[in-house]
C-alpha cells in the first residue's frame, strides 16, 4: 500500500513524462532486484500467502515496471496520435 502511495505522488508530481517513465523504470528493477535477492541470499522467501518482505518487493517492482509500460505507451498515443490508429 505504501508503494502504491509512492507511485501515485509520482504521477500527480510536476515532474515530466519522461522523468516518471524512467523514475518508475529505475524503481521497478531495483524493487525487482532486491527482492529476489533477499529470496535467492535465503533471507526471506518470496510467499504470496504471508506477504513476506521479499514479495512485497519483488512485486512492488513488477507492477512498477509495468505501470512504466502503461504510461509510456498512452505518452507514446499522445505524442504520435496518426500512429496509433
Amino acid at each position: 500500500m505504501i508503494l502504491g502511495t509512492f507511485a501515485g505522488d509520482i504521477l500527480q508530481s510536476d515532474r515530466r513524462p519522461a522523468q516518471r517513465i524512467r523514475f518508475f523504470l529505475y524503481a521497478g528493477i531495483g524493487l525487482l532486484v532486491i527482492g529476489l535477492l533477499l529470496h535467492v541470499t535465503g533471507v526471506n522467501p518470496v510467499v504470496k500467502r504471508i506477504w513476506t518482505p521479499a514479495w512485497t518487493l519483488a512485486s512492488g517492482g513488477a507492477v512498477s515496471c509495468s505501470l512504466r509500460s502503461f504510461i509510456g505507451s498512452l505518452m507514446w498515443q499522445v505524442i504520435n496520435p496518426a500512429s496509433s490508429s
